[in-house]
């Protein structure tokens, strides 16, 4: 996410690239309507059959992904737009006035002081809601929405998942 922040903020502002950015600069700024910040949809699991974990996952996704911001729609915000399926305004269509690419937002964003569980939290474990309420607090006149068409599938890894939380007195 920072990687494209930060090229964006450069297209922006024509700040010298790296080669990388080079490669990938384009002309893309895409239009959208006004007051809107970004808009998701609903996240399904392709592989939800393939054991016990994943097919209880696909509660929690069904959950969170839609039930919640389908209820949060109707107040006229997300407070937490997923990473997987989450399309970004960049700019205001009237005044072009930055929105993703902020510097501000680019800057709160990169932070990455990680000195108590709060933080720890909000970086490592919910960076999608962290992101998503820079947004809100710096553009509060702007909204989030849920696109209730908008479908798409992900697979989650089978292997390498570790539950491990520290807590108070030990470890579960």
């Amino acid at each position: 996410m920072m990687v494209i922040m930060h090229f964006l903020n450069k297209v922006h502002y024509t700040v010298l690239m790296n080669p990388l950015e080079l490669e990938m600069y384009p002309d893309f700024y895409v239009s959208h309507h006004e007051k809107v910040l970004d808009v998701c949809g609903e996240t399904l699991l392709a592989n939800a059959k393939q054991s016990i974990i994943m097919m209880m996952q696909v509660y929690e996704y069904f959950i969170t992904h839609h039930m919640a911001k389908v209820f949060e729609g109707l107040l006229g915000s997300m407070t937490c737009l997923p990473g997987c399926f989450t399309l970004f305004c960049l700019c205001t269509p009237d005044t072009h006035k930055l929105l993703l690419i902020s510097n501000q937002i680019v800057l709160d964003y990169s932070q990455n002081c990680v000195d108590t569980l709060h933080m720890k939290n909000l970086l490592h474990l919910s960076e999608d809601r962290y992101f998503t309420m820079l947004l809100l607090k710096q553009f509060p006149m702007y909204k989030t929405q849920f696109i209730l068409d908008a479908h798409v599938e992900t697979a989650t890894p089978m292997t390498g998942i570790f539950f491990s939380h520290n807590v108070v007195g030990g470890s579960i």
